[in-house]
């Protein structure tokens, strides 16, 4: 594994100066002064985010250049863990009388990985637009969401809702991985640092809050998000941070980059 654990050292190497997306493989060049590395080192960004590994080392000696290997996005267990959550629990007939389209079944959704970019395929653009009303209206009831760019789906407002993307998102950037019982654990040497991440919940660790995304994700929790804009209760005492920006949100653009597609 890559991740970098939280106390391991690491030193400052160089910046990146070219990149070759085809290739997977970018040129880190090495700063004046810093120590050299050899081939297989594993390099990472500021933040303790896994790059990949050195693969060649060329150029001058006192500044040599490093071609490295990306990491891939997240490793197949992970991605497979993701996969087998993303359609969501079983809906209830209740539930289901609601849905937008009828189905004989609960929608069916794939999540894999290409190019390092989640895409989730749909059995049908009735699956995609069943999936949306029951990530937004019943597993994660009163979140925010945000657009999802769509391909080979005539329908054009699909969206997902925040905190299923923040969950990719932890995902695409090694933070979160499998935990051996299809369900998803911060990685180790991953940050959880500890701040306000949904509505009325208040400062917590992000491994906390991946837990219990985790779980309303699998149905073992199901509440509606208090919404910000529209409290019930004006006189409750709320956990103020900055307004959530979906359209700037990184999951969001990965997510827009892959897209979504149905077979």
């Amino acid at each position: 594994s890559l991740n970098v654990a939280a106390d391991a050292v690491v030193t400052f190497v160089g910046v990146v100066e070219a990149f070759m997306e085809g290739e997977r493989q970018l040129v880190v060049r090495g700063a004046a002064g810093a120590q050299a590395v050899v081939e297989d080192t594993a390099l990472c960004l500021d933040d303790r985010r896994p790059l990949g590994c050195v693969a060649e080392v060329f150029g001058p000696v006192a500044e040599p250049f490093y071609l490295v290997r990306l990491a891939d996005a997240a490793d197949a267990a992970t991605v497979a863990a993701l996969d087998g959550m993303m359609s969501g629990p079983p809906s209830t007939p209740e539930d289901r009388a609601a849905w937008p389209v009828a189905l004989p079944r609960d929608p069916v959704v794939r999540a894999t990985l290409a190019d390092d970019k989640l895409v989730a395929v749909f059995a049908s653009e009735d699956d995609c637009r069943v999936w949306v009303h029951k990530m937004t209206r019943e597993v994660f009831d009163g979140d925010g969401d945000g657009l999802l760019w769509t391909k080979n789906i005539e329908w054009d407002e699909p969206t997902i809702p925040v905190t299923l993307a923040r969950v990719v998102d932890c995902v695409l950037e090694r933070a979160a991985v499998a935990d051996g019982s299809g369900g998803l654990v911060l990685a180790p040497g991953a940050a959880d640092d500890v701040k306000p991440r949904e509505y009325r919940v208040g400062e917590e660790a992000r491994s906390a809050w991946l837990a219990r995304s985790v779980t309303r994700l699998r149905g073992a929790v199901r509440y509606r998000t208090a919404d910000p804009n529209s409290l019930e209760d004006e006189d409750a005492e709320v956990t103020e941070w900055d307004e959530i920006d979906v359209t700037n949100d990184k999951l969001a653009r990965l997510m827009r980059e892959g897209g979504a597609e149905a077979e």
